[in-house]
């Protein structure tokens, strides 16, 4: 699902911004580097309507949209671990599911430890990276 908001100033320009399609007649579309940037929707330019009617309503001309800035790709992602005790219980979980228990109990044996709770906070990093072998 994607949910759009748009914010307005005063009722009357959103009613402007809702009624922008059936003010315009409909157009070939410019190609993209034709576009200019307009005007913010606040700054709406009013014509008068050139059919007769009884109430002399303007007819609303809506500006160009805005384009939008290009999105830059994508940055890989740098996950920043904490290194505390559940990063830690959590590699060796990982080891006991892929690997299974007796490869866990030797990681522990090799860092002097038969549990999580008895690895040194300044082993942690060497063992979540023997975790990953």
């Amino acid at each position: 699902m994607i949910r759009i908001t748009y914010e307005f100033a005063t009722e009357d320009e959103a009613l402007r911004f809702l009624a922008r399609d059936k003010a315009q007649p409909a157009e070939a579309p410019k190609p993209k580097a034709a576009r200019k940037a307009t005007a913010p929707a606040s700054q709406v330019v009013t014509e008068p309507s050139t059919a007769p009617s009884s109430a002399a309503a303007p007819t609303v001309v809506a500006p160009e949209p805005i384009k939008a800035a290009p999105k830059a790709p994508n940055a890989p992602v740098q996950a920043v671990a904490e290194l505390n005790e559940a990063a830690v219980r959590a590699a060796l979980r990982e080891v006991v599911n892929t690997k299974g228990m007796k490869a866990a109990a030797e990681i522990l044996k090799n860092y002097g430890a038969t549990s999580v709770s008895q690895v040194k906070p300044e082993q942690y990093v060497d063992f979540i990276k023997a975790c990953g072998k």
